[in-house]
């Protein structure tokens, strides 16, 4: 069963859509993505080092403090299934441009 899937996978192309003529978008998007992931990263990364400074000022906890990094974790979990949501809506490619644009602009 499995090489027969494998079989069926390695004849349609990488793409995984028969004829594939698109050749080379997984190289264009790359950047895109790679921007994407940088923005994330970095958006956590002032989060983590606003955290001294938001504890100083509002007089939280060590604990208090764990738990807004969880909140932060949950609530950007649960915007990633939303867009997958959203995605099967509108489309890949939209839903990417319109979510990477919010993100900038709230960041």
């Amino acid at each position: 069963m499995a090489s027969q899937l494998l079989q069926t996978y390695s004849s349609l192309g990488r793409s995984g859509k028969g004829d594939n003529n698109k050749k080379g978008i997984g190289w264009r998007a790359l950047p895109f993505l790679a921007l994407a992931q940088f923005m994330v990263v970095l958006d956590g990364t002032i989060v983590n080092l606003a955290l001294p400074r938001l504890q100083m000022e509002m007089g939280i906890s060590d604990s208090t403090r764990a738990w807004v990094v969880t909140a932060y974790a949950l609530v950007f979990g649960a915007f990633l299934l939303l867009g997958g949501r959203i995605s099967d809506f509108w489309g890949r490619k939209r839903t990417f441009i319109t979510a990477s644009a919010g993100f900038a602009v709230a960041s």
